[in-house]
C-alpha cells in the first residue's frame, strides 16, 4: 500500500485549568460614585494623618520605643541591630537582650521596624530622626484608608466610610498613631496584606499575590504573633485549588505566589535571629514566647477583661455590630466569612492567653490593634444588611443611613474625647494625645538644648525611668556615650537584686535575667546562697557600698577627661547639682558648670477627674493598695492591675552640667582645707 505524505502535527497540550476565583459582589453604585467615593477616602485619610499630626512631635522617651528607634539607629550604622557598649556599664535599654556569647546587645522585638527606621537613615540622612517619628502617623492614616477598601470587599460606599471613621476615632488607634512603637505600622501592613489577599483571590494575579503575602509577612516581622497571618495565606491557596490542576505546574507557581511573598519577609527574620542571638525569638531569653507565657489559665482569667476594654475603648458602643456583621457574613458568602473569622480568632485567642494584660487603658489592648479593622468590617457588614432590609419606602431609605451616622457619630465622638486626654473610668492620664503632646513637646525641646550645646561623641550621664526616661529618647535623638546615673546608686542596685532573688527563672519577666546578672555582677558584691520555698538554689547579692559605687563612676568620668572627652551630667536642677558635687568626683578636682537650660512647660489646666477612683474598689486594687495584684515584673508592672503606663511625670528644671577640673586656685583653696 502506498503511503500518504500527512502534515506532521505536534500533540496538542492539555488544556490550562484554571484556579477557583471568588466571585465579587455585584457593584451597586455607578462609577463614578465609585471614584468619588474613593476620592472622599483619600481626603479623609489624608485629614486624618493632619489631625493627629497636630499632636505630635518629634521624641519618645518610652522603653519599648528605645529599642525600635535605637535598634533602627544601630542597623542603618552598623548593619546590626546589636550594640555593646565602650564601657562594661553604658546604658542599654530595659527592652534589650544579652549574648552572653558576643557580648552585645539586641532589642528582644523582631527587626521589621528597625529596617524601617534604618531606612529613614539611609534615605534622609541628617534628618532621619524627625523623618522616623513620622512613620507611626502614616502608617495610622494607611491603616485607615486600607480599612475603607477592605469593606468595600463586603459593604457598600456609605458603611465602608462609617467603618473607616471607626477604625479612625477609636481610642486605641488615636493614642498609638503617634507613637513611634510597633502598632501602627503593623496594622497597616495587616490590613493592606488581607484587602490584597482578596484581591488576589478574585483575580489571581501574580503582583497581587506576591504583595500581598509580602505585606502579611513584614507584619510577623514587627511583631512576632502577626505570623498566624499565614493562615490566612494557606485557606486562599486552599481555596482556589482544584486536583486537576496538579500536572499544571504554572498554575500552581501562580498560586504559590502569597506564600513566597510570605517567606521572603520570614525568612529573613528567623536567619537574623538566629545569627544575631542564636534563638528564634528575642523573647526566648525572656521566657515570654514559651509555654508559660501564654496559658490557658490566662485566658480564663482575660477574657471578660478583653470583651469589657475592647467595647470601652476599642469600639466603643459598635463591637456589637462588628461581631453581628461578620456572623451574619456566613449566610452570605461562607468563605469570606472563614477568612475574616480565621483572621480574627486566632489572634484573639493568642493574646488572651498572654501573661501580660493590665487593667485598663490601651496597654493591654494595643496588642489587639491589628484586629480592629476586621471588626470594623463587621461593623460595616451589619449596617449595610440593615440598609439594605429598609428598602420599603422611601422614609426608610432616608433615614436608615442617617441613624447608621448617628450611631457611628456618637461612638466616635466618645472615643475622640477620650482619646484626647487617655480617660478610664473617668480619670485623665498622659496616654492622650494631649497628655503625649506635653511630654513629646517637652523632650524635643530638651533634645534641641542639648544637641546645641553637647557636642557629638561626649560622654553623658543621666536618668533612664526616674527622670522621663532621658536616656531611652536621647540615645536616639543624639551621638552620645551614654550612662545612666541610677546605676551607681545603692538604691537602684539592692532594688535589682530583689528582684533577681524573686524571679522565677520559669516565669516570663519583661527584663532579660542574663542582663539583670549581668549588671549585679559589676554593681553588686555576691552574698551566700539560700534555699528558695521549691528547694531551688537562690542567688543573693547586696549592692557594693555607696562610695564605691561613686568612684566606680567618678573613674569613667576622669578616663572619658583623660581621653580627651567631653562629659556632661543632663538632669533635673537638684539631681545636676548633687552629680556636680559629689564628693568623689570633688577628690578628683572636679566641679560642674551649668552651660544650658530647659524647663518643661507645664499643665495649663487640671486634669480632668470624676473626684474618686472607681479602680480602687476593684479586686485588682488601686495603684499600690491593699487588694493590688502583687505579682509583678522588673519594671513594676502589676498584671491585672491598673495601667502603669498612664502615670505623667511632673515637669522637671533641666539643667545641662559640664563635668570640668576645678580652676587651678579653687583647686589649691580646697587642698588647703
Amino acid at each position: 500500500m502506498e503511503m500518504t505524505n500527512l502534515p506532521y502535527a505536534e500533540p496538542a497540550e492539555a488544556p490550562r485549568v484554571l484556579p477557583r476565583l471568588l466571585i465579587r459582589s455585584a457593584e451597586a453604585e455607578p462609577l463614578n460614585v465609585r471614584l468619588l467615593a474613593g476620592v472622599l477616602a483619600v481626603c479623609l485619610a489624608v485629614a486624618y494623618f493632619a489631625f493627629v499630626f497636630q499632636y505630635w512631635a518629634p521624641a519618645h522617651n518610652g522603653v519599648d520605643q528605645n529599642g525600635y528607634l535605637v535598634g533602627g539607629k544601630m542597623l542603618a550604622h552598623t548593619g546590626s541591630t546589636g550594640y555593646k557598649p565602650a564601657d562594661p556599664l553604658g546604658f542599654v535599654g530595659g527592652m534589650w537582650v544579652l549574648n552572653d556569647k558576643t557580648g552585645i546587645n539586641y532589642p528582644k522585638y523582631p527587626v521589621g521596624l528597625p529596617l524601617i527606621y534604618a531606612a529613614c537613615f539611609w534615605f534622609f540622612g541628617s534628618h532621619a530622626t524627625f523623618v522616623a517619628h513620622l512613620i507611626s502617623p502614616i502608617s495610622a492614616a494607611l491603616a485607615v484608608a486600607g480599612t475603607y477598601l477592605l469593606a468595600r470587599q463586603f459593604a457598600s460606599i456609605f458603611p465602608s466610610l462609617l467603618a473607616m471613621l471607626l477604625m479612625a476615632f477609636s481610642q486605641v488607634t488615636l493614642v498609638l498613631a503617634d507613637n513611634p512603637n510597633s502598632h501602627a505600622s503593623c496594622t497597616a501592613f495587616v490590613v493592606w496584606g488581607v484587602f490584597m489577599l482578596l484581591r488576589f483571590w478574585q483575580t489571581a494575579s501574580p503582583w497581587r499575590g506576591l504583595i500581598a503575602g509580602f505585606c502579611l509577612g513584614y507584619a510577623a516581622t514587627i511583631r512576632y504573633t502577626e505570623g498566624l497571618l499565614g493562615l490566612l495565606i494557606g485557606f486562599v491557596i486552599i481555596a482556589m485549588i482544584s486536583w486537576r490542576m496538579w500536572r499544571d505546574w504554572r498554575t500552581l507557581l501562580r498560586l504559590a505566589t502569597p506564600l513566597i511573598g510570605w517567606l521572603i519577609p520570614i525568612g529573613y527574620l528567623v536567619i537574623f535571629n538566629l545569627l544575631a542571638m542564636g534563638t528564634l525569638t528575642g523573647y526566648d531569653t525572656t521566657n515570654e514566647s514559651g509555654s508559660h507565657s501564654f496559658t490557658w489559665e490566662h485566658v480564663t482569667q482575660n477574657w471578660e477583661k478583653l470583651i469589657r476594654q475592647v467595647h470601652d475603648t476599642g469600639l466603643f458602643f459598635t463591637l456589637p455590630l462588628g461581631i453581628l456583621g461578620l456572623a451574619l457574613l456566613w449566610r452570605s458568602d461562607a468563605k469570606r466569612a472563614a477568612l475574616m473569622w480565621l483572621w480574627l480568632i486566632p489572634g484573639t485567642l493568642i493574646y488572651m492567653a498572654y501573661y501580660w494584660a493590665p487593667e485598663r487603658g490601651v496597654s493591654y489592648l494595643r496588642f489587639f490593634m491589628t484586629l480592629l479593622p476586621c471588626l470594623c468590617v463587621g461593623a460595616a457588614i451589619a449596617m449595610d444588611e440593615l440598609r439594605a432590609a429598609q428598602q420599603a419606602t422611601r422614609a426608610s431609605r432616608v433615614f436608615t443611613p442617617i441613624a447608621l451616622g448617628l450611631v457611628v457619630a456618637v461612638a466616635t465622638s466618645i472615643s475622640l474625647y477620650r482619646g484626647l486626654f487617655g480617660l478610664e473610668d473617668g480619670q485623665e492620664t498622659a496616654q492622650g494625645l494631649e497628655g503625649q503632646l506635653r511630654i513629646n513637646m517637652n523632650g524635643a525641646a530638651l533634645d534641641k538644648v542639648i544637641l546645641a550645646n553637647v557636642p557629638s561623641g561626649s560622654v553623658v550621664f543621666g536618668n533612664a525611668g526616674g527622670a522621663a526616661g532621658l536616656m531611652n529618647d536621647l540615645q536616639f535623638a543624639g551621638n552620645y556615650e551614654c550612662f545612666n546615673s541610677e546605676y551607681f546608686t545603692a538604691n537602684f542596685v539592692n532594688r535589682l537584686a530583689v528582684m533577681d532573688q524573686r524571679a522565677d527563672p520559669e516565669e516570663p519577666n519583661p527584663q532579660q535575667p542574663a542582663r539583670r546578672k549581668y549588671l549585679l555582677g559589676i554593681l553588686a558584691d555576691r552574698q551566700p546562697d539560700t534555699t528558695g520555698p521549691d528547694g531551688a538554689t537562690v542567688e543573693n547579692y547586696r549592692s557594693k557600698p555607696e562610695n564605691v559605687l561613686g568612684e566606680m563612676e567618678a573613674k569613667i568620668v576622669a578616663d572619658a577627661l583623660a581621653a580627651g572627652k567631653r562629659v556632661f551630667a543632663i538632669m533635673p536642677q537638684a539631681a545636676a547639682n548633687a552629680f556636680a558635687n559629689r564628693i568623689e568626683l570633688r577628690k578628683l578636682g572636679l566641679t560642674g558648670k551649668t552651660v544650658a537650660a530647659y524647663d518643661d512647660l507645664p499643665r495649663l489646666r487640671p486634669p480632668i477627674t470624676e473626684g474618686t477612683d472607681p479602680r480602687a474598689a476593684r479586686p485588682g486594687g488601686a495603684p499600690g493598695g491593699p487588694g493590688a495584684n502583687r505579682r509583678g515584673n522588673a519594671f513594676g508592672g502589676r498584671r491585672g492591675g491598673p495601667n502603669f503606663f498612664a502615670r505623667e511625670p511632673q515637669p522637671q528644671n533641666w539643667r545641662v552640667v559640664e563635668i570640668i577640673k576645678k580652676p587651678e586656685k579653687e583647686a589649691a583653696a580646697g587642698r588647703k582645707r
